[in-house]
């Protein structure tokens, strides 16, 4: 069994201002670097042979502080970024709402089955984006061999990667900054660890 402990990236300007990051490259800003100090703790508990990023800045950067503290290894991954959201990249939930109705956004937070395939126009589904980055997490686990990674990724990505692990338990309503969620894969698949 390997364990990936999955966190999403620190706080943005745009988190703050509640608008849709999608694949656009915001940094982290002064609270964002903070949280990921925070994570420290975590994992001097929980520790990893190495960590793997989305290479979007925001991700990596965190992941980055970490890496250097515990004198660890970082290595990014495209398929690791977050869902790309189209036309509604840059904008906030309200404006999204006024363009193309609250369907819309009932449609990207539903975890509903029907609600895979739904995207924004020019953008991609979430089943998709998690596809794609569960497929990245997996090959670098095959062709490293590791015990436990540090994955530091979205909150797009985190939500549906919970969803379709465990579709039926509760899940966090919302992924916050920094949060971290403890995955094991195994010949068998993926399981999330509840702590």
């Amino acid at each position: 069994m390997q364990r990936v402990h999955l966190f999403r990236h620190g706080q943005t300007d745009w988190n703050q201002l509640g608008r849709f990051q999608g694949q656009s490259d915001i940094e982290l800003n002064a609270k964002g670097r903070e949280q990921a100090r925070d994570l420290l703790p975590y994992f001097r508990g929980h520790p990893v042979q190495t960590f793997l990023s989305s290479d979007l800045s925001r991700a990596e950067e965190t992941a980055r502080i970490l890496a250097d503290e515990l004198q660890l290894e970082l290595q990014t991954e495209a398929r690791l970024r977050e869902i790309h959201f189209g036309e509604a990249e840059g904008l906030t939930s309200a404006e999204i709402q006024g363009r193309w109705g609250t369907q819309a956004m009932q449609a990207f937070y539903s975890v509903e089955p029907e609600a895979d395939d739904f995207r924004f126009p020019g953008g991609e589904s979430k089943l998709e984006a998690m596809n794609r980055a569960l497929l990245g997490i997996e090959e670098f686990l095959q062709r490293t061999g590791h015990a436990a990674i540090g994955v530091a990724c979205h909150g797009g990505i985190i939500r549906r990667v919970l969803k379709e692990l465990a579709p039926r338990a509760s899940r966090p309503e919302r992924i916050h900054n920094g949060d971290v969620f403890e995955l094991v894969h195994s010949p068998s698949g993926w399981s999330w660890q509840f702590e």
